[in-house]
């Protein structure tokens, strides 16, 4: 998925109007998808790439029930203590008790 002003998508190339703009585009997006019946059943992750894995570090944080699982390469963001807190609080669910 592109965000506004990114890759092939509308909007002035490279502007972040708001972060937490681009956080509500991609729980937008996901909605859409989600009410698809092609996806009724499938698992729902997050996959976020350098800025993406910040602008899914935030949406997990608003949504954790949605998500399944949560995917970060190379986040671009730096993890404060309280955050990092509230993030392991809700991705404990999340965690598998089978090793392999």
């Amino acid at each position: 998925m592109d965000y506004p002003g990114f890759g092939l998508s509308y909007g002035l190339h490279g502007y972040i109007a708001s972060f937490d703009g681009m956080v509500d585009h991609v729980i937008e997006q996901y909605a859409r998808i989600r009410g698809r019946k092609d996806v009724q059943g499938l698992p729902h992750f997050l996959l976020g790439q350098s800025m993406g894995g910040a602008v899914a570090l935030k949406v997990h944080l608003k949504q954790p029930k949605e998500w399944d699982g949560v995917l970060l390469v190379a986040p671009m963001c730096k993890v404060n203590k309280e955050l990092l807190m509230k993030l392991v609080k809700s991705s404990i669910p999340l965690h598998s008790l089978v090793w392999r």
